[in-house]
Parts: structure tokens; sequence; C-alpha cells
């Protein structure tokens, strides 16, 4: 199998998951709950500092994924003019 295939087959499986458990908003708030959970009794530990910084890391990059544009070409040196 090729990279490409298993990562094929990784996105078909997860979209499977998150179209079969779309209707259940019972048990992704009791999910998600269970999350914010584990992550209070963890930050309870001498790592916590670790664990925020690594969550906050990872939700900045979530959230500039979801804000940058699509298709859009980076205007950084684009055009050397404008240096006049």
């Amino acid at each position: 199998m090729t990279v490409g295939s298993v990562c094929s087959k990784i996105h078909r499986m997860r979209y499977t998951f998150m179209n079969s458990i779309a209707p259940h908003i019972h048990l992704r708030w009791t999910f998600t709950l269970a999350i914010v959970l584990v992550y209070v009794v963890t930050s309870a530990s001498i790592l916590s500092d670790l664990i925020t910084y690594l969550i906050a890391f990872y939700l900045l990059t979530i959230a500039i994924n979801y804000f940058t544009p699509r298709g859009v070409r980076s205007e950084i040196g684009m055009d050397s003019s404008d240096d006049d």
C-alpha cells in the first residue's frame, strides 16, 4: 500500500465516523465533557503548563487553517516596485 492510499482510507474512515456520530448530540457533548474533565484532572499535575501550551498551540493552528483563504496567492515578495 502506498502512503496516499493509506491516507485516503484514514480520511474515509474519519468522515464515515463523523457522519455516523453527527445526529447523536448527547453522545458528542458527553464525549466533549469527558475530554474537558480529563484535561482538568491532568492540569492539576506538574505538567499543566506544558499541556496547556500544547493545547493552545493546537487550537491556534486550527484557527489559522480555518481563517486562511484557499487559492489566494501570497502577496509577500510578489511586487518589488513598492520599495521606490
